[in-house]
């Protein structure tokens, strides 16, 4: 193959979602995409969509500036602490992935207000949209080096794309000179719910024509640079996938079965927000902490968002993730929610390639703990739980999801129940809140709390307790506002956690 014009439509799987004609409907946002062919530049998209806040290239008479005094809505950089903009003759490398701001009402380039500076770009409707390229198609492997997200301060995170015009297999995505964290996993941005999510290159994910990822890439010497190596091999011309990256059912091995969360709600003002990046999945070669099978969580580039994630300790602090990997022994995760508005919610799971409606097998067990209410699901049983956010609220350990799986000893990761005082969660709290006590023998035990002055403010739990575990509620709503210590005494053993009280 060499220079040729390829075409491929992206109005699939109701990406777009078009309003009513002449307005900006649900399809306007963000896409996270890649060019397919080499030759592109951003004055190549202002011939398809609108594109604003770009400087002229080099040669303004073939790259002119489009709007440079409006705000960009083309992002071809990531630094970890924002996206930069391209000039109109930067190239779009085949390889790496940009986020293009669409909308989805047409304005013709001589109604742009002249504040906005000059340009030749319209928008268009997104109805019967196309993507279209012209330029030369990869027929071998592409490696693209990536540095611009690396060293002190920044996350690791990169913005890759699929750089062939065929379906890429995320299995055919390597790297040199560092890792791909989680081993196998991409994260596709989804604008339908403003939502991550995660492909998995063992669950036989692919990318489609035009499809742009956040990958984890950590470098192996600090600043360095991580090549990342797409397999020309692992594409092919069969059905195209998702365009956000998934294709057909994703059905987990027995090495690594899973606990996959869905999570959907209405904000208050209407707005519909979903989450599906957050994943609990089992694998024989896995920690119970942060590990190269584990991969972080983003936040979306939406106002307007609901996002719950599986914790577990980086660096001695939580750490949020999209993809939890944990031993295959039991589990305690605590699973953090945050969402921009008050509203109401949903939380439903699938487990082990399962169907939304499927029940646990018989030989694993699973129960999701909400915290602010001491709500217990057994999620064998149901299909979902429903939950109301009253305001906005930052990250906080919201639920507590607990599995056994096969083969596993309920108890803690280790198989066996030890002595632990959990985490209280929520923490901060303006109200009820709750921990965990693990005795792996019957015990006399006394929980109470302590201001910053050593005062004994209240007694939680008080007498002999049986083995296992026993949640311990905090009736915070009685505290002041301040810092407290909850200290659990079993024996001769003191055990403490901060609690802190908010209004």
């Amino acid at each position: 193959d060499g220079p040729g014009a390829v075409s491929f439509p992206v109005v699939q799987a109701g990406l777009f979602n078009p309003g009513s004609a002449g307005t900006e409907g649900t399809g306007a946002g963000f896409r996270l995409l890649g060019a397919p062919v080499a030759g592109l530049t951003p004055t190549s998209l202002a011939g398809l969509n609108l594109v604003q806040g770009i400087a002229a290239g080099t040669n303004a008479a073939t790259h002119p500036a489009q709007y440079p005094l409006a705000g960009a809505n083309l992002f071809t950089g990531y630094t970890g602490l924002g996206y930069t903009a391209p000039d109109a003759d930067d190239p779009l490398v085949p390889g790496r992935g940009f986020f293009w701001h669409l909308y989805d009402r047409a304005i013709a380039a001589a109604s742009v207000p002249a504040s906005f500076g000059t340009g030749t770009s319209s928008s268009r409707e997104l109805t019967g949209f196309q993507l279209s390229a012209t330029g030369t198609e990869a027929t071998a492997n592409v490696s693209v080096a990536f540095a611009d997200n690396t060293g002190p301060g920044t996350n690791d995170f990169q913005m890759l794309a699929n750089p062939f015009a065929r379906p890429l297999a995320v299995s055919g995505i390597s790297v040199t000179g560092g890792i791909l964290q989680g081993g196998d996993v991409v994260q596709a941005y989804n604008p339908n719910g403003r939502t991550f999510v995660p492909l998995t290159g063992t669950l036989g994910a692919r990318l489609a024509v035009w499809q742009g990822v956040f990958a984890e890439l950590v470098p192996t010497t600090a600043g360095g640079a991580v090549t990342v190596t797409y397999a020309f091999a692992s594409t092919d011309v069969n059905a195209p996938p998702t365009f956000y990256g998934r294709g057909g059912v994703a059905v987990a091995s027995a090495a690594r079965p899973s606990v996959r969360l869905a999570l959907a709600g209405v904000l208050a003002d209407g707005t519909a927000v979903a989450d599906s990046a957050a994943v609990v999945r089992f694998d024989g070669a896995a920690t119970a902490g942060w590990d190269a099978l584990d991969a972080s969580k983003l936040t979306p580039p939406a106002e307007a968002y609901a996002l719950v994630a599986p914790s577990t300790l980086r660096d001695g602090a939580a750490y949020r993730l999209a993809v939890d990997t944990r031993p295959l022994a039991a589990a305690r995760v605590p699973l953090s929610f945050t969402t921009t508005a008050a509203g109401q919610f949903a939380l439903s799971w699938t487990f082990a390639g399962q169907d939304s409606t499927a029940t646990l097998p018989a030989d694993w067990a699973a129960t999701l703990t909400d915290t602010a209410t001491g709500a217990v699901v057994d999620l064998a049983q149901a299909t979902g739980y429903a939950f109301t956010a009253n305001a906005a609220a930052d990250w906080s350990e919201r639920f507590v999801l607990a599995v056994t799986p096969r083969g596993a000893t309920a108890g803690d990761e280790s198989g066996a129940v030890t002595l632990a005082l959990s985490a209280v969660r929520p923490n901060p709290t303006t109200g009820a809140a709750s921990l965990v006590l693990s005795l792996p023998e019957a015990s006399d035990v006394r929980v109470a709390v302590y201001d910053v002055l050593g005062r004994q403010v209240a007694v939680l739990a008080e007498g002999q307790q049986a083995a296992g575990e026993t949640t311990v509620r905090v009736a915070a709503g009685v505290l002041a506002t301040g810092t407290y210590v909850v200290r659990a005494t079993v024996g001769s053993q003191v055990l403490t956690q901060r609690l802190t009280v908010v209004r």
